[in-house]
């Protein structure tokens, strides 16, 4: 199980909860990249490498083509409060395999606690 403070609250958009990615992915030991001219996010976790456009609702793993969300075309990557907010979970699944299983935030969102798969 891992605990980890958020430096900014998930959000709820569009029935999906959205999180600031950094924190979770580096406190399971992943790595974090912005791309500023093509508001692009990388992250690396457990030999796995994802990569979301804000506001785009397709993304990468291992370079391959993924649907955010095959349901609803608008749970896409934001920017709030100068924090990259991700859903957690593509409809259902990890991001990462062997990565981040479930979260849980606490009441005032200033935590999250997790457990890996």
């Amino acid at each position: 199980m891992c605990k980890t403070g958020l430096d900014a609250a998930p959000v709820i958009q569009n029935n999906r909860t959205l999180l600031p990615i950094r924190a979770i992915v580096e406190a399971f030991g992943g790595t974090i990249e912005w791309h500023a001219e093509l508001r692009v996010v990388t992250m690396y976790l457990n030999d796995h490498e994802v990569s979301l456009q804000i506001g785009n609702g397709q993304g990468y793993v291992n370079g391959v083509q993924t649907a955010i969300d095959v349901s609803d075309s608008k749970v896409v990557p934001i920017i709030m409060s100068g924090r990259t907010l991700l859903p957690l979970r593509r409809r259902g699944k990890p991001w990462t395999t062997g990565g981040v299983g479930s979260c849980h935030a606490n009441r005032n969102g200033a935590g999250l606690m997790c457990r890996p798969h």
